[in-house]
C-alpha cells in the first residue's frame, strides 16, 4: 500500500498545475458548502438565543409568528396596542411572577427604540438563561434616559453621557425627529447576540416625554413626581414570566379568551420552533445546490482525469512492464483521485473557518448572526468522508479504462 501511495503521490507532482487546477476547484466548492452551513447554524443558535426565561409574550389579536417577530426580533409592526388595563388585569392573575411591558414605535438612527420598565433588566434573559450585563454605566430611570446595545453604541461611537434624540417611526427623517426632548445615554450593554444589541432602550416615561409639546415635555422630564405619575394607555406588547411554567397553557387559553379586549398570547420557544421550522426549507434547499456544487467539481476532477488517460497510456504501461499487477493499477488511480479530493475538502473546510474569521464582525453587523468559536463539527467530517467515499466510487471508471489497457498499446511508439 505505500508503494501504490508513493506512486500516486509522484504521478501527482508530474502533473501539478492539472492537479492545482483541480484542487482548487473542489476546495471552493467544499469551502461555500461548509461555510453555509456554519452560518446557518449560527443563526439558528442566535435565533433559539434571542430570549429565554420569558413564559408568554402577549399582544393584540395576531398570528403567534408576527406577534414574536415584532415584540422580539423588532420585524413589521403590530397593527393594535394592548391597553394598560388588561395588561394590569393579566399581571394581577396567580400564575404570574413578573411581567415588562414592550412599546415599539420610535428609532434612532434607524435603530429601534424599546420602551419599557428597569425591571426588563432584571427579568430579560437570553441564551442559557444569561441575564443582561453593562459594560458602562447603568439601567435608565425615569424620565429621559437610554440604554444602547452593543453594536448601536459601536456604530454610532456613542458613550455614556452623550445626548441623543429620537425619531418618529423607523426611518431616519428629519421632519419625523423629537427635537423638544434629548436623551441621556446612562448604559452601554455588554453585547448578547440579539437583536438587543441593535436597540436603543428608554423607559416607558421617556416615549410619553417626546410626544407631548415642548414645553410640557421639558417641565415634566425635572419632576420626578410628575414622571411617576405618566401611565401610558397602552403598549405594543409584554414579556411574562410564570410562577410555574405548568401553568402556561392554561394561562395562555385564558388570554386569547379575554373578555375585554382581543389578545394574543404565545410560548417564544414553541414559536421560535415553528418559524425555524419554516425557515427550515431555506437550509435544506442551500445544502442541496452546495452538494451539487462538490458533486459536479468531484466530476469534473474525473472529467480531467478520463481525458488524460491517453497521454498517460506510456506511463500505465512502464508501471505495468516494471512488474505493476493491473489491481495496482487500479489503486493507483483511485488513489491519486482521493487523494486530490480529500485534500480538497480539508482545504475547504479550514478555508471556510478563515473565510469566516474574517467577515465575522461585518456579517454580525449586517445581518446579526454571531459566530461562534471556529471548531470541526459533525458536518465538517461528514463532507470530508463523503467527497472521500465519492471520489473512490468515480475513480472506477478511469481505473477500469487503464486496467482494459494492453501493455503493447503504451510501449508501442505512436
Amino acid at each position: 500500500m505505500r508503494h501504490w501511495i508513493y506512486l500516486a503521490w509522484a504521478s501527482l507532482q508530474h502533473r501539478r498545475s492539472s492537479t492545482l487546477i483541480v484542487l482548487v476547484m473542489v476546495a471552493l466548492c467544499s469551502g461555500i458548502l461548509a461555510s453555509a452551513e456554519r452560518v446557518f447554524s449560527a443563526a439558528k443558535s442566535s435565533f433559539y438565543s434571542s430570549v429565554s426565561g420569558t413564559d408568554l409574550i402577549v399582544g393584540a389579536r395576531t398570528n403567534d409568528i408576527n406577534l414574536l417577530l415584532y415584540s422580539v426580533f423588532h420585524i413589521g409592526n403590530a397593527r393594535n396596542n394592548v391597553s394598560w388595563q388588561s395588561l394590569n388585569n393579566i399581571a394581577a392573575h396567580k400564575a404570574v411572577k413578573w411581567w415588562v411591558p414592550i412599546s415599539l414605535g420610535d428609532s434612532y438612527r434607524n435603530h429601534r427604540v424599546i420602551g419599557t420598565q428597569a425591571a426588563f433588566f432584571e427579568h430579560f434573559r437570553y441564551g442559557n438563561q444569561s441575564a443582561l450585563q453593562f459594560t458602562q454605566g447603568r439601567a435608565f430611570n425615569l424620565g429621559a434616559q437610554v440604554v444602547v446595545g452593543a453594536e448601536v453604541a459601536a456604530k454610532q461611537t456613542l458613550s455614556i453621557g452623550d445626548e441623543i434624540v429620537l425619531t418618529h417611526g423607523t426611518a431616519d427623517v428629519d421632519s419625523a425627529r423629537h427635537k423638544q426632548l434629548t436623551f441621556e445615554v446612562v448604559g452601554l450593554l455588554a453585547p448578547t447576540g440579539t437583536p438587543l444589541d441593535r436597540s436603543v432602550l428608554t423607559d416607558l416615561t421617556g416615549l410619553d416625554l417626546v410626544h407631548m409639546p415642548a414645553e410640557t415635555a421639558v417641565d415634566i422630564a425635572d419632576n420626578a413626581e410628575a414622571l411617576a405619575k405618566l401611565t401610558p394607555a397602552s403598549v405594543t406588547a409584554a414579556m411574562i414570566g410564570l410562577n410555574s411554567r405548568l401553568d402556561a397553557f392554561a394561562l395562555q387559553r385564558t388570554i386569547n379568551d379575554f373578555p375585554e379586549e382581543a389578545l394574543t398570547a404565545v410560548l417564544p420557544t414553541a414559536t421560535l420552533a415553528s418559524l425555524w421550522n419554516l425557515l427550515g426549507s431555506v437550509e435544506t434547499a442551500i445544502q442541496f445546490l452546495g452538494g451539487c456544487l462538490v458533486v459536479v467539481s468531484v466530476l469534473a476532477v474525473l472529467a480531467v482525469f478520463i481525458s488524460s488517460l491517453r497521454e498517460r497510456r506510456r506511463e500505465f504501461a512502464v508501471l505495468r512492464a516494471n512488474g505493476l499487477s493491473r489491481v495496482g493499477l487500479i489503486m493507483i488511480v483511485q488513489l491519486e483521485m482521493l487523494l486530490i479530493n480529500t485534500a480538497a475538502a480539508c482545504l475547504g473546510v479550514f478555508s471556510s473557518f478563515a473565510l469566516l474569521t474574517l467577515f465575522a464582525e461585518p456579517l454580525s453587523s449586517l445581518t446579526g448572526i454571531r459566530l461562534q468559536q471556529m471548531q470541526l463539527s459533525v458536518f465538517d467530517l461528514q463532507l470530508v468522508v463523503g467527497v472521500s467515499i465519492l471520489s473512490i466510487l468515480v475513480a472506477l471508471v478511469p481505473a477500469i479504462s487503464a486496467y482494459r489497457g494492453h501493455l503493447n498499446q503504451g510501449l508501442t511508439p505512436q
